[in-house]
Formats: structure tokens, sequence, C-alpha cells
């Protein structure tokens, strides 16, 4: 099976996994948005992601809070969360059941990572990216990206073929590319829950405790933050 293969196949297998459960707990609908569509409002599903969202932040927030989990390597905290049942998942806990999934397909570990979007260097106050997804390819581009976070910005990404041959899986957000693509089908996939009303949780600021959060449109200045953010990476 081709890299590109074992990558749609385990992006296929995560959103299948947690689309039969209660998803994720950072993303609903705003039902006083003037954006619905009049078969998403038929449909019932502003409804039912109003009653699994708060459900599955509970199993998300005890499941990030044990220290069994805690103490697993991404691989194993991947098959973990991917056997037991639980079915709930935000980006982060996405990302480590694709790197599982993969790892099963027969991918080495080293050529598996968790990419976590952030802000470097971020001024007092300033609201900071907050995102994970996974990353398929070669050891030695995956450790290029470890290694010079400055130049690997989301912005620096988009359209260089440079990363051409790296796979970004990204579940929660439901989008499986190269890793060039990525940035340009992440902001067209912001515009396009912006504009049925989708809502995300957006924790803007994890350094303080608590962490400060808000609900929030995805392509305003959530988008802007995000594809201003740097990668880092945690190869498996």
């Amino acid at each position: 099976m081709s890299q590109a293969s074992k990558a749609k196949d385990a992006f296929a297998k995560a959103r299948t996994y947690y689309e039969s459960g209660l998803k994720s707990g950072n993303k609903k609908y705003d039902d006083n948005s003037d954006k619905w569509s009049w078969w998403k409002q038929l449909s019932g599903k502003a409804a039912s992601r109003r009653a699994e969202q708060p459900l599955a932040q509970q199993v998300i927030k005890a499941n990030r809070s044990s220290a069994y989990l805690k103490s697993l390597d991404t691989i194993k905290k991947g098959k973990y969360l991917y056997t037991t049942g639980a079915r709930a998942g935000n980006c982060g806990e996405l990302a480590e059941v694709s790197c599982y999934l993969l790892n099963k397909a027969g991918v080495p570990p080293n050529e598996l990572a968790v990419a976590y979007v952030y802000t470097r260097n971020p001024a007092p106050g300033q609201k900071q990216a907050d995102h994970a997804f996974c990353l398929y390819g070669p050891n030695k581009d995956l450790n290029w990206i470890a290694q010079n976070p400055a130049l690997t910005s989301l912005t620096a990404l988009n359209k260089n073929l440079m990363f051409s041959d790296i796979h970004a899986l990204d579940p929660w957000a439901n989008t499986c590319c190269t890793l060039d693509r990525y940035p340009g089908l992440i902001e067209t996939k912001m515009n396009s829950w912006g504009s049925y009303g989708k809502r995300i949780l957006w924790v803007y600021d994890p350094t303080v405790n608590p962490p400060l959060w808000e609900w929030c449109e995805p392509n305003g200045e959530y988008k802007d933050v995000f594809a201003a953010g740097s990668l880092a990476l945690g190869i498996c």
C-alpha cells in the first residue's frame, strides 16, 4: 500500500470511529447564527451537537487527567483511545489515534509525529494558536521541521513543495492531504465552518491557570492566528 493510501485509510478509520460516538468537545453550532442553511436546521445536527458536546468534553477531560494515559507514549495512547470505546476526542486525541492506526498498518514510529500548532514568542496577552494533527513522512523531513520552528509556520508551508512527501492527517478538521496543501485546505475548511454557524472552543492562552478560552467563529481571528502558528513536533 502506498504512503498516500495508508494515510487515507488511517484517516477514514479515525473519522468513522469518532463519527459514531460523542465526537469532539470543542465544536458546536451557534443557534442564533443567521448563517444557517435550511437543511442544517432540519437535520437536527445542531440539537445533537448541543447534547453531545458537553458529554464529549467530560470524557476528554477525564482521559487527559488520567495518570495511566499520561504514562503512555503516543502510539500506545492512540491504541487505548481507539480500542476502549470512549469515542470522544479533540484534535490531539484524533492525532494520536491516527499515529496508532498508521503504525498498525506497518509505518515505523520514527515516520510519525503529532504536530502541535503554537504561537512562537507570544507577547503578553496575545492570543495563541491551539491545534494538533498527525504527520506521516520520511524521518529526515520530520526532523528538519522539528529543528526549524522559525521556518515552519503554516504560512511558510503553504504550497511549499519541499513538504509534498509528508502527509497531514487531521480527522478533527476532516482534512487529509500532503503538508504543502494543508494550510490552504484548512483555511477553506474554517471559512466553510464559519459560513454555516459552526463555533470552535479556542484555548487561546494555555500558559495561565486556569487557561483562557472562548467560543469563536473559526473564520475570524482564530483562523488568522492559526495560519501564523509554527509547528512543534512530537516524533513517535
